[in-house]
């Protein structure tokens, strides 16, 4: 028969302890894993632009003449330019952000109607700049645009043909003004382009005028937190 005397009830009891203290240690730990968190990786935010601009200057390409004394010319550096692509910031701070831009568009010119004669003027610009643009509006940017399949044709009785340049590679640089979604920029491009099969050269530098709009963009909240 088993008898319970004092000694062994001590023991019993010192046992008890000691696996309470053990399964309190253990929950513990457990709860100490389950609040612990940690700071999540968020991607960095990309969003979409879209931007359209009139663009004027470089070395004249042709002249047509009308017979109501009128005249058209096309020149190396005009066009309407219609460029689409993504900007992501680099760096955030208070003061503002410093933007990362790539895009790709089109550069296109074309003449006044003529029942005899048609002529286009086309280019592919593909666009990387960095821009800061600060919290009041304003900003500045630099960058390099490429340009290819830059090709003209001609039509009718007066022209009839088409002359290819080679790809093109020239710096630009702007300031821009905007709020929100929408942006105002003066822009110099520098470019010469060079016609295929050993041709000459020609200055297709630009001044434009452009608008912005930037789509799905991340905003900045404006809330100061507690501390």
């Amino acid at each position: 028969m088993y008898l319970l005397t004092p000694r062994r009830l001590a023991g019993a009891a010192t046992l008890l302890v000691s696996l309470a203290s053990a399964a309190g240690a253990q929950a513990s730990t457990s709860d100490s894993a389950v609040t612990t968190s940690v700071a999540p990786v968020t991607a960095r935010p990309i969003w979409g632009y879209v931007r359209v601009a009139g663009e004027f200057g470089g070395d004249r390409l042709v002249q047509f003449q009308y017979s109501n004394g009128s005249s058209s010319n096309v020149d190396a550096g005009r066009g309407i330019t219609l460029v689409g692509g993504f900007v992501t910031h680099v760096l955030a701070p208070d003061a503002g952000s410093l933007d990362a831009q790539l895009g790709a568009g089109i550069k296109y010119q074309t003449i006044q109607q003529a029942g005899n004669q048609d002529a286009y003027w086309l280019r592919v610009p593909v666009d990387a700049s960095l821009a800061w643009r600060s919290r009041n509006g304003f900003g500045a940017g630099a960058g390099a645009t490429m340009h290819v399949l830059n090709s003209f044709h001609a039509s009718g009785d007066v022209a009839n043909g088409s002359i290819s340049f080679d790809p093109a590679i020239g710096p630009t640089a702007f300031v821009e003004y905007g709020k929100a979604e929408w942006q105002i920029d003066l822009r110099y491009t520098a470019m010469q382009y060079k016609a295929g099969s050993g041709g000459g050269t020609l200055s297709a530098s630009s001044v434009g005028v452009g608008l912005t709009w930037q789509f799905a963009r991340e905003r900045r909240s404006q809330s100061n937190s507690a501390h």
